[in-house]
């Protein structure tokens, strides 16, 4: 995800609300859970306002982010909505959506559309199932 929301900052947790009840559902599509999966938020605050980070926020974080990804060694990074898919995936979600980036490092970027796109623009939601077939077709396959 980018960055917290609201809900997140009032929670504690990453992916509440709305958004964190959508985004349990998806995981569970695919036999997945937030006990099985890291979610790192590619800016760890919330921005004043919800504003989009700036270039010297996102390169603040990203050595952080970064750390993390190495750490987990993940087979899988699922980046949500276009922020996050940019800066992680090198690449631009409307072309990409729920297909395969491969890395460098072995690890697979598959982007999908942000679970607070999904509430509201709802018809994307069949789009998303099928990236999620596929990711779980790539974790059965590693």
């Amino acid at each position: 995800t980018d960055i917290p929301s609201t809900d997140d900052d009032l929670s504690g947790n990453i992916l509440s609300g709305a958004a964190g009840e959508l985004i349990d559902k998806m995981l569970a599509a695919i036999e997945m859970s937030r006990e099985n999966v890291s979610i790192i938020p590619l800016v760890f605050w919330r921005t004043p306002g919800g504003r989009t980070p700036s270039r010297e926020e996102l390169d603040l974080v990203r050595p952080f982010v970064d750390k993390m990804i190495e750490m987990l060694k993940p087979k899988v990074i699922i980046t949500l909505g276009t922020l996050t898919t940019t800066e992680i995936g090198q690449a631009n979600l409307t072309n990409t959506h729920g297909n395969e980036i491969q890395t460098d490092n072995g690890c697979v970027i598959v982007p999908l559309f942000h679970p607070n796109y999904l509430i509201l623009k709802p018809s994307a939601k069949r789009h998303v199932w099928t990236a999620l077939q596929n990711v779980q077709k790539i974790l059965k396959n590693q």
